[in-house]
C-alpha cells in the first residue's frame, strides 16, 4: 500500500480503510479520477479489496472528493465535500445515501 497522501484511517470488519487527499500544492495537478475515488480498503495482508465508487451526485466533470470517513452504528460512512453522507458497502465499495428517502442527485 502506498502511504502517501493518507489523511484518515479506520478499521472495520477486518478491513483497513484509508482516505487520501493531496496536499494543497499538489491539488491542482491531482487526477480527478483519483480525487473523486479517494477511499480505499485493504485486507489484513495488505491486498487492495476495493476503491470507493465515485459520488453519484453532481456532474461528471465536478470535483467531489470524500472528506471524512467514520464508523457509525457499525457502518462505514463517507462524507462528501458537497455535503452528502453515504453508507459504503464493505464488500464492494459502492455507496448509497446515508439517509433513507434522500436522493443526492
Amino acid at each position: 500500500m502506498d502511504s502517501s497522501n493518507i489523511e484518515q484511517r479506520v478499521e472495520i470488519q477486518g478491513l483497513e480503510i484509508i482516505r487520501r487527499y493531496p496536499s494543497d500544492d499538489a491539488l491542482s495537478s491531482y487526477p480527478r479520477e483519483k480525487l473523486n475515488r479517494n477511499i480505499e480498503a485493504y485486507k489484513a495482508g495488505g491486498e487492495l479489496a476495493w476503491i470507493i465508487q465515485e459520488c453519484p451526485a453532481g456532474g461528471q466533470s465536478e470535483d467531489k472528493a470524500y472528506m471524512d470517513i467514520q464508523i457509525k452504528d457499525g457502518q462505514l460512512i463517507a462524507g462528501n465535500w458537497i455535503g452528502l453522507d453515504f453508507v459504503v458497502n464493505l464488500e464492494t465499495g459502492n455507496v448509497s445515501p446515508a439517509k433513507r428517502g434522500v436522493r443526492p442527485w
